[in-house]
């Protein structure tokens, strides 16, 4: 049984990540200590902001919380002022006292340290740690809201001392592999027994959408400003006739879609509750903006969407080229109406067992014990000063 510092998002959020799925599978078999990260763009003046810090600040001297047999839960707290040096310094002295004051409350010997947000890179060679992690899973730099020249240079710094770093997409591997001793390409699985209960006929409608003519275009995410509004107008718009359904909470300005009857905003639904609401679906729909943070992400619902059987359309990125002969790639606005209008005239029983066939295998448990498995066969960083100080 290993002992692990994790570094994450918060553990109980609307959107489940690659970093939940993983942290579940790792309890197991190890001890982990799950610190929420807080954050690595700048607050808003917002009542969601303001929540987030005053109940922070509320439990920052409190203990670690016992989740579950093998599971802590503590929140930290830093000043995202990622350019000020003095703030930097500030983060590091801080979170460092807090971390090993609880690592010690825990007898946490020897842990391996594994980090998400690239801006808690400062923590590596302080916590006596036997192997440090990165799991990177997106281009952080090019997040919305973020001090980005700062955050490159942590970054940086982070993939200089690591001694293993894990990259979701084969495009962020290629980007980064040359500032990390261990580059590995690790994609997303999926948990596949979850989302393929949307095959069944039987399943219960749930009552929001069980009205809803068809054909109903759906999307299950995060509705942030990564989405392509011009797009998802243009497909309302050409196409009164069908239902578009978004599942998530909403945070992209959404102003101009709010006067078509066509599209319904649900917000949050609960992880239980999705594949319900994708059993319902004709077509599931992966609208994002093509741009460079595009270009690396890996988009962890794709595989939820095919383990649920349906007909997939995505705007095009690098990683889906492996995925082309199972989903529609729309490179223009007319191409992805096209194609979701396929599908609904084309899709067959046939099409739907290939999707399925191509994802069912791919699980969570096999990922992480792939992963664990390198992880124990990376040599620690030779070249580490155990004295340095950044």
């Amino acid at each position: 049984m290993a002992e692990i510092i994790y570094i994450s998002n918060p553990l109980f959020t609307d959107n489940k990540t690659s970093s939940h799925h993983i942290v579940w599978e790792l309890v197991k078999k190890n001890r982990v200590l799950y610190l929420e990260s807080g954050g690595m763009r700048m607050p808003e003046i917002s009542q969601n902001d303001l929540c987030k810090i005053i109940w922070r600040l509320g439990s920052l001297f409190k203990p670690p919380q016992k989740i579950k047999k093998n599971l802590y839960l503590y929140k930290l707290i830093n000043l995202p002022l990622h350019g000020s040096r003095a703030v930097q310094k500030l983060n590091k002295l801080f979170t460092l006292t807090l971390i090993k004051t609880w690592k010690r409350y825990l007898h946490i010997n020897e842990p391996i340290l594994w980090i998400f947000p690239p801006d808690y890179g400062m923590l590596i060679n302080h916590l006596e740690e036997k192997k440090s992690v990165y799991y990177c899973t997106d281009d952080y730099c090019l997040m919305p809201g973020v001090d980005a020249d700062s955050l490159r240079n942590m970054e940086k710094k982070l993939l200089t001392k690591v001694d293993v770093a894990f990259f979701t997409s084969k495009k962020l591997c290629e980007k980064k592999k040359h500032l990390t001793r261990n580059p590995i390409y690790s994609p997303h699985a999926v948990d596949y027994n979850h989302f393929a209960k949307a095959q069944h006929a039987a399943l219960q409608i749930p009552k929001d959408i069980s009205n809803l003519k068809q054909p109903i275009i759906g999307f299950v995410g995060l509705v942030e400003k990564w989405l392509d509004i011009d797009l998802i107008k243009y497909l309302v718009t050409n196409k009164k006739e069908w239902n578009f359904i978004f599942i998530g909470r909403v945070a992209a300005n959404i102003a101009s879609l709010k006067s078509f009857q066509n599209i319904r905003f649900l917000g949050f639904r609960p992880y239980e509750k999705i594949p319900s609401y994708l059993s319902k679906f004709n077509v599931c729909i992966i609208p994002f903006k093509k741009n460079q943070l595009a270009d690396c992400i890996n988009p962890i619902k794709l595989k939820e969407y095919l383990s649920s059987g349906k007909p997939v359309v995505s705007t095009y990125m690098p990683e889906l080229e492996n995925y082309k002969d199972l989903i529609g790639i729309g490179h223009t606005k007319k191409e992805f109406l096209g194609l979701i209008d396929y599908f609904l005239k084309n899709d067959c029983e046939q099409l739907k067992n290939t999707r399925i066939n191509a994802v069912f295998s791919d699980s969570w448990e096999a990922r992480v014990k792939s992963i664990m498995n390198k992880i124990e066969n990376i040599k620690q960083n030779p070249n580490l000063n155990k004295k340095l100080i950044l």
